[in-house]
C-alpha cells in the first residue's frame, strides 16, 4: 500500500455500486441476474463511474463485482490490469465473505482463499479483508445463539484459522485484515481484543469499519487507536448512531444495516478524530470510502471525498 506524505488518495469498496437503480433495474435479484449475464458491460460501467468520480483505488467484494466476474469480463489477470489501467484504477484490497469460517478447518480455509490470493497478487493488491461469522439476521447468519463461553471458543477457533490463512497469504505478499461487521463475532471491542491477542500480529491485522462499530455501540476512534499498528485498511463510512435497543432484524441483516447508514458527514462519526488516528496506521496512504448500495454512486462518492478532503492531510 502506498505511504503518502501529504495528500491521501481515495478508494472505494465496490459494494457501493450494489444499488439496483445504478444498473437500471428494480430489485437486487434483477441486478445480480443482469450483471451475471453482462460481466464486461458491468465492469466497464463501474470503471467509467470510478473515473468520473475521481476515485482510483478499489476493494473488490462479493459477487457480482468479485474477482471471478472480473476474469470473466476481461479474460485474464493481464486483461483486468489493462482495463483497469486504462481508467487509472488500481486494486488495493479484496473483501471475502467468511461468514461460514466458524465451521472450516485451517486447511479448508487456506484452500478456499488460494485462487483469490493469486488474483490479488497478480493485480498488485496487498490485503485480503475477512468478513467473519454473523450471529443474527437472515440467510447470512449460520451461527445460532451461543453462550459467552461458546463465543470465546468460536473466536479461538477463528484465530487458528486466521493465523493459518495469514501465513499462506504472506507467501504471496498479502496481509489478512479482519473486518468489524455489525452482528458479527468481531464487532465489539472485547471481540477484537480477544482475536488480536490470539493471532500473530505479523499475519493477522484489522479492518475497522467506522459505521459498523458506531452502529454496534462501540467507539471506532478508540478502537482504531488501540490497534493502530494492526490497522491494514479501514472502511470510511458514516452512521446515524447506535442501533435502537428494540431493533428487529426483520429482513436480511445487511439490508437492516443500510437503514442506519448515512452519507459521509451526515452521521455521528467523528471524522477529524478518525482521520487523525488513520494517519498513524499502515493504511495512511489511502482513504477507502464505502457507501452501501448508493443510488447515485458518482455523486455520493464526490460528496464523500469532499468531506474527507476537508480533514487534516496524512502526517509525514
Amino acid at each position: 500500500m502506498p505511504q503518502i506524505s501529504s495528500e491521501p488518495q481515495y478508494g472505494v469498496d465496490l459494494v457501493t455500486f450494489y444499488h439496483p437503480g445504478f444498473w437500471g433495474v428494480s430489485t437486487a435479484e434483477e441486478m445480480v441476474a443482469w450483471c451475471a449475464q453482462h460481466p464486461r458491460e458491468m465492469w466497464e460501467r463501474m470503471l467509467d463511474a470510478l473515473a468520473e468520480a475521481g476515485v482510483p483505488w478499489i476493494e473488490l467484494t462479493f459477487p457480482p463485482l468479485d474477482f471471478r466476474s472480473a476474469l470473466a469480463a476481461f479474460g485474464s489477470v493481464d486483461g483486468v490490469l489493462e482495463a483497469f489501467g486504462a481508467r487509472g484504477v488500481r486494486v488495493l484490497s479484496g473483501f471475502l465473505n467468511g461468514t461460514h469460517w466458524g465451521g472450516l478447518s485451517p486447511q479448508e480455509a487456506v484452500a478456499e482463499v488460494a485462487e483469490y490470493a493469486a488474483f490479488l497478487r497478480g493485480t498488485g493488491a496487498g490485503i485480503l479483508v475477512l468478513g467473519t461469522p454473523m450471529l443474527a439476521g437472515g440467510p447470512d447468519a449460520p451461527v445460532p445463539a451461543m453462550t459467552a463461553d461458546e463465543h470465546r471458543r468460536l473466536l479461538g477457533h477463528l484465530a487458528g484459522v486466521c493465523d493459518a490463512v495469514g501465513a499462506s497469504l504472506a507467501e504471496a505478499g498479502i496481509r489478512l485484515a479482519v473486518h468489524t461487521e455489525s452482528h458479527s463475532v468481531t464487532v465489539t471491542a472485547e471481540d477484537v481484543r480477544t482475536l488480536m491477542a490470539l493471532t500473530d500480529p505479523e499475519l493477522v491485522g484489522l479492518c475497522p469499519d467506522s459505521a459498523h462499530l458506531t452502529l454496534s455501540g462501540q467507539d471506532p476512534v478508540a478502537l482504531a487507536r488501540e490497534f493502530a499498528d494492526r490497522v491494514l485498511v479501514s472502511h470510511w463510512k458514516d452512521a446515524a448512531g447506535p442501533f435502537p435497543a428494540d431493533l428487529v432484524l426483520d429482513e436480511d441483516v445487511h439490508a437492516v444495516h443500510r437503514r442506519f447508514m448515512r452519507p459521509m458527514g451526515q452521521g455521528v462519526v467523528d471524522w477529524p478524530a478518525w482521520a487523525a488516528v488513520m494517519a498513524t496506521t499502515p493504511t495512511a496512504g489511502v482513504r477507502l470510502l464505502e457507501l452501501d448500495a448508493a443510488p447515485d454512486p458518482v455523486a455520493e462518492l464526490r460528496a464523500a471525498r469532499a468531506v474527507a478532503e476537508g480533514l487534516a492531510p496524512v502526517a509525514g
